[in-house]
């Protein structure tokens, strides 16, 4: 049995990247709500800089615990120009939950709000957490499904390639 487990760890590490690249997809055009209602174009904001879009719930753990990690991202790399939007599925029951969580916790990235799960569902996801990091020309370089220990260096990675090299101090 313990074999079997672990051939099956070993497959999934091995088909992980395989399954989480998406090769250079255009991002959908979809709208999102700011907290306050407004409708946005999600997809005129991507093209500003990289951009993670991460698709969330307030009654989803794993998602959660991705957030802190994500806010550490757009910390480190907001002056290079990565944007972070943590776009909320919550439905009618639990929106009003989604405020008073992102400013209890102290993120600094932007929220959206996406109840009918109509851009989850544009940019592949079928459940959250869902993560997509758009290019600056718009496209889907890469999506991960879940949240598993070492996510954000992969995402860093892949983020890193994408950004302007760090300015010399001198």
């Amino acid at each position: 049995m313990i074999r079997v487990v672990r051939k099956l760890a070993l497959v999934s590490l091995l088909l992980l990247p395989l399954l989480m690249a998406i090769g250079a997809e255009k991002a959908p055009s979809v709208n999102v709500q700011t907290i306050d209602g407004q409708t946005v174009a999600l997809d005129t904001m991507l093209i500003k800089g990289p951009t993670i879009v991460d698709f969330w719930a307030t009654w989803c753990t794993p998602c959660k615990e991705a957030l802190p990690g994500l806010d550490e991202l757009y910390g480190k790399y907001k002056t290079r120009g990565l944007q972070v939007f943590a776009v909320a599925v919550d439905g009618p029951k639990t929106m009003s939950k989604v405020q008073p969580y992102v400013i209890g916790e102290g993120y600094n990235f932007t929220v959206y709000l996406d109840p009918s799960n109509d851009a989850l569902k544009a940019f592949g996801g079928k459940s959250v957490p869902h993560t997509v990091l758009v290019n600056q020309k718009g496209e889907v370089v890469y999506t991960k499904f879940g949240n598993l220990p070492g996510d954000e260096a992969m995402l860093e990675k892949e983020i890193e390639k994408l950004l302007p090299e760090k300015e010399d101090k001198k």
